[in-house]
């Protein structure tokens, strides 16, 4: 069988036992070894798991073609966010891929590691409907307390109440600079935000935005209706 290796450490895990990309190569290729599979490639990620935007991850599944297993040493190797884990292991069903885990006897390619998946899948299915159970009235009740939920409007965060926006400080120095430059020169500009560039679109945006909330028409009130439609 063909199986692609993925590996992963995050800042926090460098110092940490057992955690190393050295050492979690070498258990897998051992592992490999021992049960005659070849490793078509080993891919490594040094980012968080909790997010899919990892390069590695990403060319892994894009060469999901060249594999017939995907193989890590443990599943918190692959994902930290049960939700993403399980997106992945849909995907991988679809597309008539096998996973993995080399310590945790995890292995869909036989009829055991398929039931455990299966009770994975249901206790996941159970614990994202709990959580919607429990959040649904707890948003309503902060919607009738007029308390914003979600995301403020981009450019904002929320007063200490959550009951109003305040513009910060990253979107007045953006409006400002749009304002001597325009606005794709200020997304190239932007030496607010860790020098990364922001879209002309964002700059747009985020100047409307600032517009409407000096005009008084960004509210928690206004955006929710917005957000009803």
């Amino acid at each position: 069988m063909r199986v692609a290796g993925y590996i992963r450490v995050s800042t926090d895990e460098q110092a940490q036992e057992g955690y190393s990309l050295d050492h979690q190569r070498h258990r897998l290729e051992q592992f490999c070894e021992a049960q005659g599979w070849t490793l078509v490639h080993m891919y490594q990620d040094d980012k968080s798991g909790r997010t899919t935007e990892r390069p590695e991850y990403q060319a892994m599944l894009a060469a999901r073609n060249q594999w017939d297993a995907l193989v890590v040493l443990k599943m918190d190797r692959i994902h930290r966010n049960s939700r993403n884990f399980m997106q992945m292991m849909e995907d991988l069903g679809r597309w008539g891929k096998n996973f993995v885990s080399a310590t945790e006897a995890l292995d869909t390619s036989t009829a055991m590691g398929r039931f455990v998946m299966d009770i994975m899948q249901r206790i996941a299915q159970l614990e994202s409907e709990q959580i919607g159970e429990r959040v649904r009235p707890a948003m309503l009740l902060a919607k009738q307390d007029n308390i914003h939920v979600g995301r403020p409007p981009v450019g904002f965060g929320l007063t200490n109440d959550a009951r109003g926006f305040v513009i910060t400080e990253w979107a007045k120095r953006l409006t400002a600079d749009a304002e001597r430059h325009g606005n794709a020169e200020a997304g190239r500009r932007n030496p607010y935000s860790d020098g990364k560039r922001v879209s002309e679109t964002a700059v747009r945006r985020v100047r409307r935005n600032v517009k409407l909330f000096n005009n008084g028409l960004l509210t928690v009130n206004t955006t929710r209706e917005h957000e009803d439609r």
